[in-house]
């Protein structure tokens, strides 16, 4: 019964650190070549029209990136953002310094005792005027109970390629790909290990709304393609850990915005979809 006892204390500790979000922020801005990211570890405004954690993915001077962040829940939940659990630790660091002298890798952690979540980001430009940028995320979930914890592990993004909140397309190929394009630009996301056990892409808010109801809610398998409109997905990864045990997530994100010559025919080569340029309302904030 032990076993069972720590899952569901763990569940509720997670539930009831939603209440109780961290106060303030803080902002780390990663650069590198022609590319910038803005990450706000502890994020105390979270809710559904605000972003949250990951954003500001400017790529030769026009932001691509509305939100991305990570939800997780154990036992029956609810989802909550993971620095619910609080941060316990961060470092940035440049790792090519001959190339410039800027802040490019972030690596964070965060904890409630129980569970360990370890987020490395690194962020790779190109020369400027390539239009080409490369995200990579390494992620570690650490079991530090003496028994089993179930959890499911949630990958949210909101991108407005283009720098607009409307007129993109989305897709998930081979369950743990993501593809979407604007009328120019376009965004990828390869998950390299492990799979996720589900996905969904939607329009916005329906995903967004969905973790943040404060309700236990599991992705849909729906993989499109859907729109043109704000176009969002997400991935969910469930596990059980034993004791000690790690569930480690590697994944790449890639932006390439091309001349507008050739925008067409790359829309045209990743989906067979004409995207049809149409600008959203401003969110609402919820």
């Amino acid at each position: 019964m032990r076993k069972l006892d720590t899952r569901i204390a763990w569940g509720l500790a997670l539930a009831a650190l939603l209440a109780g979000a961290p106060a303030g922020a803080t902002e780390f801005t990663l650069s590198d070549l022609n590319a910038s990211l803005t990450v706000e570890t502890t994020d105390a405004t979270c809710g559904v029209g605000s972003s949250c954690g990951v954003s500001n993915w400017v790529v030769d001077g026009t932001d691509q990136l509305f939100e991305q962040w990570f939800w997780v829940r154990g036992g029956s939940g609810p989802e909550a953002p993971i620095h619910s659990l609080g941060l316990v630790g961060e470092q940035a660091s440049d790792t090519n310094p001959l190339d410039d002298l800027a802040d490019d890798t972030l690596a964070l952690r965060y904890s409630d005792g129980s569970l360990q979540i370890d987020l490395t980001l690194g962020l790779r430009g190109t020369d400027p005027g390539d239009g080409i940028s490369v995200l990579r995320e390494d992620i570690t979930l650490t079991n530090l109970t003496g028994g089993f914890l179930t959890i499911s592990f949630f990958q949210y993004a909101d991108f407005d390629m283009d720098g607009t909140s409307g007129g993109d397309t989305v897709q998930i190929l081979n369950g743990n790909k993501a593809v979407q394009f604007g009328d120019l630009g376009s965004v990828s996301e390869t998950v390299a290990t492990p799979p996720p056990n589900l996905v969904q892409a939607a329009l916005f808010s329906t995903i967004r709304s969905a973790l943040s109801d404060g309700d236990l809610d599991n992705l849909s398998g729906a993989t499109g393609p859907v729109g043109p409109g704000d176009a969002t997905w997400a991935f969910q990864w469930t596990a059980t850990l034993n004791a000690g045990q790690e569930l480690q997530i590697s994944k790449v994100k890639r932006i390439v915005v091309p001349e507008p010559a050739t925008a067409a025919l790359l829309g045209a080569g990743l989906l067979g979809l004409v995207v049809a340029g149409r600008r959203r309302p401003a969110r609402g904030q919820g």
